[in-house]
């Protein structure tokens, strides 16, 4: 009861296999026009398919990532160092060198960001 003005409409696992299989998801999503949508598929899978539903819903998008790893106890948390200068990706990225392929592009992000910042 801690939560009670929340209203789960919806939920799935995040494997995806074909096209049709995605379209009747994000079909599913903009009919039932939740408020919040939070998708953890990793990166960049999610961030790319929350833009393709919000071409179609409006909704406040928050990709969770590796967070449900990190909660079951699958992974553990970055050190608070890490976390509290918004560097947990880093962390994961040395602790799991074999992650550099599939996020890379937030290297490149990162690294804009603090050239940008110059």
């Amino acid at each position: 009861k801690e939560y009670a003005g929340i209203h789960i409409i919806g939920y799935r696992d995040g494997y995806i296999k074909a096209n049709e299989e995605r379209e009747r998801l994000i079909k599913d999503i903009t009919e039932k026009r939740p408020d919040v949508v939070f998708v953890a598929m990793g990166s960049p899978k999610q961030e790319l398919l929350m833009e393709e539903i919000q071409h179609r819903h409006k909704a406040i998008f928050q990709g969770l990532g590796g967070s449900f790893d990190v909660y079951t106890g699958h992974v553990e948390r970055a050190p608070k160092w890490w976390v509290n200068h918004n560097l947990e990706f880093a962390y994961r990225l040395l602790k799991e060198p074999k992650r550099i392929k599939r996020q890379i592009h937030l290297i490149k992000y990162a690294w804009w960001l603090i050239t940008k910042k110059l």
